[in-house]
């Protein structure tokens, strides 16, 4: 039986609105569970402005940022998974 367990992570980030495609803008790290590797995942909030790579690296979108959201709060569901 396995089991999910939904953890709720915040932090905050500030980024240019002008900042080009694939900025780096922080990294999501996590340990634990059977030491196999944790891959993470966007799965709801603005995925257009922002993406997160496999890696945890959370980088500007590939179209940037939309400047309609420019200076407003911005969140990022993501999907941490360990197989």
């Amino acid at each position: 039986m396995s089991t999910i367990a939904a953890l709720a992570i915040v932090f905050g980030a500030s980024v240019g609105c002008d900042a080009p495609p694939g900025t780096v803008i922080g990294r999501i790290m996590a340990s634990g569970g059977d030491g196999k590797t944790i891959t993470f995942t966007p799965r709801g909030g603005d995925t257009a402005d922002f993406s997160i790579r496999p890696s945890g690296v959370v980088v500007v979108g590939k179209s940037g940022i939309n400047p309609a959201r420019c200076g407003t709060d911005q969140k990022l569901t993501v999907q941490a998974t360990q197989p």
